[in-house]
């Protein structure tokens, strides 16, 4: 996990480092075993809560099935 620098501060990344794996730890078991995620912060979506986060990586940790290589 590593949000771009132009995501903001360094306080900013790593806040979203923290909501991030707060999130997979949350939901993360709903993941087929084995599935590996790529997040990249875009500059555009700094401004998000931790709620937004949540539910972002929730709809993609649902739409991933075990019989789909991609979400």
């Amino acid at each position: 996990m590593k949000p771009g620098g132009r995501v903001g501060s360094s306080v900013r990344r790593n806040q979203w480092k923290r909501w991030i794996r707060e999130a997979f730890r949350r939901h993360g078991s709903r993941l087929p075993p084995g599935t590996d995620i790529v997040v990249t912060v875009v500059e555009n979506r700094a401004a998000a809560d931790y709620h937004e986060i949540e539910r972002w990586l929730t709809e993609i940790f649902i739409r991933c099935k075990p019989s789909r290589s991609t979400c």
